[in-house]
């Protein structure tokens, strides 16, 4: 286990946190077949996965296997938005932040989302195992929430002798894509068998119940599965805190309104949502996590309200490090809209914030449904804030259980990590 030391005394084992700040991350992209006329991705599927064992710094591992693509290699490209749901023309340009030429993954001047080719074989499998020491899942340059895309030819590295190579890597049309998102936590059971789990009033843990010991016991059953970094501590722990932010503006420069909110998560836990946002009318205003990352045409492109229930069809609830499946009456599915309390709402249903008469909002707020990992993770996701105050689906109109009729959008933003 990651970050963990393991102490052991008379077959009794004590886990102790290293002092490292962050464990390991993990994302995936799923990639299919790109949208449009390009016939030679009709059939491209797979999936990448990037691990990053010490974030926000070092290297990027990625691993996967692609299948459908024609023999040869293909370029495989970061593009900057992470919005695939009119193919792949969507995704925007390489992800460029510092604004270099597009080059070879070995440069040290290139676009962040430039990390090569991929080899096909004659089967039309790819089989994808490198490093990458400069994209990241942390930190303000991170690639979560944007798109791997993989393209018809073989990327030049900017060495084409053209314009579209110091662009593009003359690499062709998209084939196939995916947005790169948080990888569903897999709760896995102890390898050690258990006989007890021990309380001991006062101790610091990062469990739901105080833990002093894991005690070995020969063919004993195990009594607990999941993920703790730590069960037992002689001395601080060393939580595991995520953070993200977001910038609200007007995409289209029609509303003054403008803000910055920061999200904070510790081991997994409830989410504070900290920031200021100003140019508002007095009075309350909806403010929500919408399901897409992609503002580029305006705070309309951020589509409805993140709501992962509508297409899982039941309910996770993340009050601890174990996911509990809740049923409905309904068969399952919750996905009205509601207040952020209830039981029956979006995981995007953050409620209303409050404008003084100098038109500025201080947001302070708790969230036990959105998170910064899992599949309720909200990072490449848009915040939006509302022209009307939302009525928590209590209003009565034909919208209140959607949007809560809280008006127009009045500014936006798309959610990254910090």
């Amino acid at each position: 286990m990651a970050g963990v030391t393991l102490l052991s005394n008379k077959r009794t084992l004590f886990c102790l946190c290293s002092t490292q700040a962050w464990r390991p991350l993990t994302a995936t992209a799923q990639l299919v077949a790109a949208g449009g006329d390009v016939d030679e991705g009709a059939g491209v599927s797979g999936e990448i996965i990037f691990t990053q064992p010490h974030p926000p710094v070092g290297p990027v591992i990625v691993r996967g296997n692609l299948t459908g693509l024609s023999p040869g290699q293909h370029g495989m490209v970061v593009h900057v938005l992470g919005h695939t749901r009119e193919g792949c023309d969507s995704t925007g340009p390489h992800y460029n932040p510092y604004g270099f030429r597009h080059g070879a993954p070995g440069e040290p001047q290139r676009h962040v989302g430039d990390i090569g080719n991929i080899r096909t074989g004659p089967n039309g499998v790819a089989s994808v195992d490198f490093l990458d020491p400069v994209i990241s899942l942390a930190g303000p340059h991170s690639i979560m929430g944007r798109s791997l895309v993989v393209h018809a030819d073989v990327d030049d590295y900017g060495r084409g002798g053209n314009d579209e190579s110091l662009i593009s890597g003359n690499s062709g049309a998209a084939v196939a894509c995916g947005v790169i998102g948080c990888q569903y936590s897999v709760f896995r059971r102890s390898q050690v068998p258990v006989k007890c789990i021990q309380e001991v009033p006062g101790a610091s843990t990062v469990s739901q119940v105080p833990v002093q010991c894991i005690q070995e016991v020969p063919g004993a059953s195990t009594v607990y599965s999941g993920g703790p970094r730590c069960l037992y501590s002689r001395g601080p722990l060393c939580p595991q805190e995520r953070r993200a932010q977001v910038f609200l503006s007007d995409p289209q420069g029609m509303s003054p309104v403008v803000g910055s909110v920061i999200f904070t998560q510790t081991d997994g836990g409830l989410v504070t949502v900290a920031g200021t946002i100003q140019g508002l009318r007095p009075g309350r205003h909806g403010f929500h996590v919408h399901e897409k990352g992609d503002i580029t045409g305006g705070c309309a492109d951020a589509g409805g309200h993140f709501n992962p229930e509508k297409v899982l069809g039941w309910n996770v609830v993340y009050w601890s490090l174990r996911p509990i499946t809740k049923a409905t009456s309904s068969g399952g599915r919750v996905n009205n809209h509601g207040a952020p309390f209830d039981g029956d709402r979006h995981a995007g249903d953050l409620g209303n914030i409050e404008a003084g008469p100098d038109g500025v909002a201080h947001i302070h707020l708790t969230d036990h449904v959105i998170s910064l990992t899992g599949p309720h993770c909200i990072l490449g996701r848009a915040v939006v804030v509302h022209s009307d105050e939302d009525d928590l689906g209590k209003g009565g109109f034909s919208d209140s259980l959607t949007t809560g009729h809280a008006g127009s959008r009045l500014a936006c933003g798309v959610i990254v990590d910090q």
